[in-house]
């Protein structure tokens, strides 16, 4: 089936506006992210709850318990399995304008970590 397409000439928007106003108010605002707010929380809430990650976590638990994993290994392993679940937001990459010149005198800062996303960064910091 071919799509017919009609070009408007723009004149003719500008009084489609006028006639037909989108006012996007606070409200509406707050009402979107809450709304995304909870759908985020109710997926991760299912994840915590999943049986797939009790029993990974027990399983770890159990070979911690019985000295076949270090100490450090399962910490390892349970942030693997828990740390998507605790992180929220969009893994963007990590920008510093320093460093790009080659300029940066900060002694933490997460590229010359090598900590590349904001994911990253946030798993070193519960490893420490």
């Amino acid at each position: 089936m071919e799509r017919c397409l009609e070009s408007v000439p723009s004149t003719l928007l500008v009084n489609y506006m006028k006639k037909v106003p989108y006012h996007l108010t606070e409200d509406d605002v707050r009402k979107h992210f809450k709304e995304e707010f909870f759908k985020t929380m109710q997926r991760k809430q299912e994840d915590v709850r999943s049986p797939k990650l009790a029993s990974d976590v027990e399983e770890i638990v159990k070979a911690f318990k019985s000295c076949i994993i270090s100490e450090a290994n399962a910490i390892e392993q349970l942030n693997e399995h828990i740390s998507p679940l605790i992180f929220v937001g969009e893994n963007s990459p990590t920008v510093c304008k320093a460093c790009n010149k080659g300029k940066c005198k900060q002694k933490n800062c997460p590229l010359k970590k090598g900590l590349n996303f904001k994911f990253d960064i946030m798993k070193d910091e519960y490893t420490k």
